[in-house]
């Protein structure tokens, strides 16, 4: 493939990529400007909240903690330096940063299908026409808006490709210095999401082959260079882990648990369904859920009780077992589900785990004036194939490239989920193949007419992918998941104290799914918020009822009972329910040991609240009000003081005023 050669546009602005990088900004900038009054904007769940947690432990010197890496470290480093930059407007600032990124983004994607298409008008309409389909993919948009790592992994796997193909341009000097790029952009991507494992030695036997040849090893050494950083980045990830962990791991140890639950027989291969609503610390019980159903195996005496050492790799590789296990015990059931998770990955629909991005495009007008989708590019993408012919052999080999860039890439994604965000790496070698596929075909059918076998099969290519795309295959476009996405907007304006929208988002989401015992639970969460106590008290015994391991319902109704009605002795046994459905929900403990300093019991209390002092940096209000009320108890008033500074400082002067009222209720002044 010759190099590209720069000159004037024959399309004028729309052959620049400086126009489309204008543009897109303009678009992703009045985005993040009408995103701000959403309730998702400011309140972090889930991921989000997962990686932000982890993120003010790296700003802390905590680092990621005293075990191996449950995820890839990358982000949440990311998001550590945005915060340390820009404080509390770290969430603004990120998005920016995100939006800025994939305004670049729809450069490299113009680049990338003028180098494809050739030089002229060709080269130019491609790239005018890929920057078009990714300025306007509204999914696309959506994920730069989102404070998880995929868009990163989006961006970094799109420069990887993007440096690949400026590198077969290039002289044996230049392309050194792209396969150097390459490699980094790899190891960044890894370091996102390791998702990529299994494509880079494939992409480093393509760089490679032919190098028995005379004359073709620096093929070899383009090969080696190319997987030495992203092998360096698995070494240093393994190394952390043996030094702060104990465990030599490489990959993070969430791993075989996602594998799992993506391919074992009744999983959907789309999405992650969670057994029972999040009150995990870090915002995610992934985590919880991966090591509770591991240790009621070994308690079954299913698997031995792993080292100290080596319990979390232990707890992977059981994960991973069960799946191995699972598939070679119906293969042909596997193979299905693989079958159906390669339709979803061109399907138009866009579930964002458990999340539907229908409801977004509803709740967002400008979501909606945006036409990009997955099933508008798909069908270009796939009917580029019959234009091929028509590329010169070195724009054929980069095509080659990009097509298996993509089935690759699609391979290893369809190992774990095919949501909308997972495949979103997928986009813009998609976006690419389709603006150089209609380019071909707009010349050609200037220069020879729209009759012709290729006009023929470029149309019949555009049915079936269409058909792939738009059809309801497996019933992908008719399943009803709008209720996870109600409950989890409802969550969000609940701690955003718009009580008002997190009651009509808990309704949604009954209509959606009647008697989801989650809605049930944020309808009483949001009747609290609007002052109803007989309406919250109501949906939270009905919430205890439906769902007998779950101690967050007990526990509120200990809270109303106790905070709001004054009722200690009756709020206790609630409380006690909790910690007998979970002992580690510690919340309760410090609920009830404030229930039992009003009834009079210190050392009960003190018993409660012992495994929790002295608090930590970071510990949650409701820790510090207890402890300072029970030193204040105690008569210890310098560590009543000490303990209510604490408070103020971490989580304000509201909650300083809350604790005064509290030590009031039990006759206490500290000061």
């Amino acid at each position: 493939m010759q190099p590209h050669v720069r000159g004037s546009s024959p399309l004028g602005w729309l052959g620049h990529p400086g126009f489309w990088f204008g543009v897109a900004f303009v678009v992703r900038l009045a985005y993040l400007s009408s995103s701000a009054d959403s309730v998702l904007f400011s309140i972090q769940l889930l991921d989000e909240r997962e990686t932000a947690e982890t993120a003010r432990g790296l700003l802390r010197g905590e680092g990621f903690g005293a075990e191996p890496l449950f995820k890839a470290p990358l982000y949440s480093m990311i998001v550590a330096a945005t915060m340390a930059v820009t404080g509390d407007l770290w969430y603004w600032a990120l998005r920016l940063v995100q939006h800025v990124l994939g305004a670049v983004l729809v450069v490299l994607g113009f680049d990338v299908a003028r180098r494809l298409a050739g030089p002229g008008t060709r080269g130019q309409l491609a790239g005018a026409l890929t920057a078009a389909f990714l300025t306007l993919h509204a999914p696309l948009v959506r994920l730069e808006n989102r404070l998880v790592l995929d868009f990163f992994s989006v961006f970094w796997q799109s420069a990887l490709l993007w440096a690949l193909v400026r590198g077969m341009g290039a002289e044996a000097r230049v392309r050194m210095r792209w396969v150097l790029a390459a490699g980094a952009f790899a190891a960044l991507a890894w370091l996102t999401r390791p998702t990529l494992t299994p494509v880079l030695p494939l992409l480093a036997v393509w760089m490679g082959w032919g190098c028995w040849r005379r004359g073709h090893v620096r093929r070899l050494i383009h090969a080696t260079v190319f997987l030495a950083l992203p092998l360096a980045a698995m070494g240093l990830v393994g190394l952390r882990n043996a030094t702060a962990g104990g465990e030599w791991r490489v990959l993070p140890w969430q791993g075989g648990y996602n594998f799992y639950h993506a391919n074992a027989p009744g999983m959907s291969g789309r999405y992650l369904l969670q057994a029972r609503w999040a009150y995990d610390a870090a915002g995610n019980p992934t985590r919880r859920h991966a090591l509770d159903e591991f240790a009621a195996a070994v308690a079954r005496g299913d698997v031995p009780e792993p080292p100290a050492g080596g319990r979390l790799g232990a707890v992977d590789a059981w994960w991973f077992g069960r799946a191995r296990t699972a598939i070679a015990a119906d293969p042909a059931a596997w193979l299905g589900l693989m079958a159906r998770k390669a339709l979803y990955l061109v399907s138009d629909r866009e579930i964002y785990n458990f999340e539907d991005y229908t409801v977004q495009r509803e709740l967002s007008l400008f979501l909606r004036l945006l036409p990009g989708r997955f099933g508008v590019v798909w069908p270009w993408a796939l009917a580029s194939l019959a234009m091929a012919g028509l590329l010169t052999r070195g724009r054929r080999r980069a095509m080659v490239l990009v097509w298996g860039y993509a089935v690759l890439t699609a391979g290893a994604i369809g190992l774990y989920y095919t949501s909308g965000r997972m495949r979103m790496p997928l986009v813009l070698p998609a976006a690419v193949l389709a603006g150089g596929g209609l380019a071909v075909l707009a010349l050609h059918v200037a220069a020879r007419g729209v009759r012709g076998p290729r006009v023929l099969a470029f149309g019949a290519l555009v049915l079936i992918g269409a058909a792939m795309s738009w059809g309801d295959w497996w019933g992908v476009r008719s399943e009803n998941v709008r209720h996870g996405e109600f409950l989890r907007l409802s969550n969000a304006a609940f701690f955003a104290r718009r009580y008002d929208e997190a009651l009509d988002f808990a309704r949604r989401a009954e209509a959606e799914r009647p008697g989801v015992a989650q809605a049930i639970q944020l309808r009483a969460q949001a009747s609290y918020g609007l002052g109803d106590l007989a309406g919250a008290l109501a949906g939270f015994r009905e919430t205890a009822d439906a769902q007998p391991g779950d101690p967050v319902a007990p526990m509120n109704i200990g809270v109303i009972l106790l905070h709001d009605l004054g009722r200690a002795e009756q709020a206790l046994p609630h409380f006690e329910e909790a910690l007998r459905r979970d002992a580690r929900y510690r919340a309760s403990a410090w609920h009830a040991a404030f229930a039992r300093l009003r009834l009079g019991d210190t050392a009960g209390a003190a018993a409660l609240l012992a495994p929790d002092l002295p608090p930590r940096p970071d510990a949650p209000a409701r820790l510090l009000k207890t402890a300072a009320a029970l030193a204040c108890t105690q008569g210890d008033t310098a560590a009543a003081t000490a303990l209510a500074r604490q408070l103020e400082a971490t989580h304000g002067t509201v909650a300083r005023e809350e604790l005064d009222a509290e030590l009031q209720l039990l006759g206490l002044e500290c000061r």
